[in-house]
C-alpha cells in the first residue's frame, strides 16, 4: 500500500498541517509508504508539489487521502483517480453565510468548497472526521461511510495548572478574528465581569485579523462599552509567543458559533488553563467534562461562568483533573494506530 496525503494548503504548525505530519509519521513507522502532497506549502513546510503529482498515473495499490478544509483543484483531481482508493478526512468547511456580510470573496470560496465536496462525495470510498458534528455535516454533503476518530495533536509536556485569579482575571481566546468566532460576545461579557466582579480583568484576543472589518467592529465595540483599555488584540503569534500568552492567562473563554472541533480548547487544557465555552458546534464533544460548558449565549452567563472558575477552587481542581484525562486520551501514541487501521480499511 502507498498513501498520498493531499493537502490544499500546508502550514507546518496549524491544526491540519500538524495532523497530516503526525499521520504521515505514524504510517512510516508502521512500514507504510507515505508521501505528503500540497498545492501550496507555507512557512517552509515540506511536501511534493501538487503539479508534479498530476503527471503521475496512480494504481489500485495507492490510497489517495484528501485532507478537506477549503476550495481546491485537488478535489476534482481526486474524483478522476478511478483506479486508486479514495479516502477523505474532513476538517470542516465553515458555512459561507458567516462571511457574507464581511468578506464576499471568502464567502464564495467557502460556497465553492462545499460544492466541490458534494461532487467528490460519490467517489469517496471511506471518510473520517473528528466529531459527530462534522460527521453530520459530511453526510449532508453526501458521504455515507464516515468514521469518527480523534485528531492527531502535538501538545508537548503538560503544564502546571494556572492559579485562579479572583482579582486581575486574565481571559484568553485563540482564533482568527472572524465573525463566527464571536469575539464580540467575549468583549461584552468582559464588560459585565469588570463592572460586577473584577474591575481589573482583561481579555487577550490571540489570532490573525483575517477580516479587517470585523476587527474594526470589535475595536469600536470595546470603546463603546468602556473596555478598550482592557481588551488586547495580540494578533498572530509564533509558538513561543503563544506559550507566553498561555502563561499569562487564568481562564480560556470561547463564545464561538461554529467549531468543527476547537483545537485551542485542547491547547488551553494542556497549558493548564481552565476552559469556559459556549456549547456550540463540536465544543461539547471536544472538551467533554474537562471544561465548563455554557448553553446561554448571553454575555452575563459567560461572565458568571468565568466567576465560578476563578472563585471556586473545587470546580477549578475538578476541571484540571478532567483536562489531564482528556489530554491523555489524545496522545498521538494512542490515536496513530486508529488512523493506520483506517488506511488499511480504505485500501480494501
Amino acid at each position: 500500500m502507498r498513501v498520498l496525503h493531499l493537502v490544499p494548503s500546508l502550514a507546518p504548525h496549524d491544526a491540519i498541517g500538524t495532523h497530516t505530519r503526525l499521520l504521515h509519521e505514524a504510517l512510516l513507522a508502521a512500514g507504510i509508504d507515505s508521501e505528503i502532497v500540497a498545492d501550496e506549502a507555507l512557512d517552509g513546510a515540506q511536501a511534493t508539489p501538487f503539479a508534479a503529482l498530476r503527471r503521475r498515473r496512480l494504481d489500485a495499490a495507492t490510497v489517495v487521502w484528501y485532507q478537506a478544509s477549503t476550495t481546491s483543484p485537488m478535489a476534482a483531481w481526486v474524483r478522476t483517480q478511478v483506479r486508486a482508493r479514495r479516502l477523505l478526512t474532513y476538517h470542516n468547511v465553515t458555512p459561507w453565510q458567516y462571511q457574507e456580510q464581511t468578506n464576499v470573496e471568502v464567502a464564495r470560496a467557502l460556497w465553492r468548497a462545499r460544492g466541490e465536496l458534494t461532487h467528490l462525495a460519490p467517489a469517496v470510498h471511506l471518510a473520517s472526521t473528528v466529531s459527530r458534528f462534522n460527521a453530520r455535516d459530511l453526510r449532508r454533503l453526501g458521504v455515507d461511510e464516515v468514521r469518527i476518530l480523534p485528531p492527531l495533536i502535538e501538545l508537548g509536556e503538560p503544564a502546571e495548572p494556572a492559579p485562579a485569579r479572583p482579582s486581575g482575571s486574565r481571559w484568553i481566546f485563540v482564533g482568527r478574528l472572524v465573525p463566527h468566532k464571536r469575539q464580540d460576545r467575549l468583549i461584552a461579557a468582559l464588560a459585565i465581569y469588570r463592572r460586577t466582579i473584577d474591575p481589573s480583568a482583561t481579555l487577550a484576543l490571540v489570532g490573525k485579523a483575517t477580516e479587517p472589518s470585523w476587527r474594526a467592529r470589535l475595536v469600536d465595540l470595546a470603546a463603546a462599552i468602556g473596555v478598550e483599555a482592557a481588551v488586547e488584540f495580540i494578533g498572530d503569534v509564533d509558538e513561543s509567543g503563544l506559550r507566553a500568552e498561555w502563561r499569562e492567562a487564568s481562564v480560556y473563554v470561547s463564545a464561538s458559533d461554529h467549531e468543527g472541533f476547537g483545537f485551542p480548547l485542547i491547547e488551553a487544557m494542556s497549558a493548564g488553563v481552565p476552559v469556559v465555552a459556549l456549547a456550540r458546534g463540536a465544543v461539547a464533544e471536544t472538551i467533554g467534562r474537562a471544561g465548563l460548558l455554557v448553553t446561554d449565549e448571553a454575555p452575563r452567563a459567560l461572565a458568571e461562568a468565568v466567576a465560578l472558575v476563578e472563585h471556586d477552587t473545587e470546580v477549578r481542581s475538578a476541571l484540571s483533573a478532567e483536562a489531564a484525562r482528556r489530554r491523555a486520551a489524545l496522545d498521538p501514541a494512542r490515536v496513530g494506530p486508529l488512523y493506520r487501521a483506517l488506511a488499511w480499511e480504505a485500501a480494501g
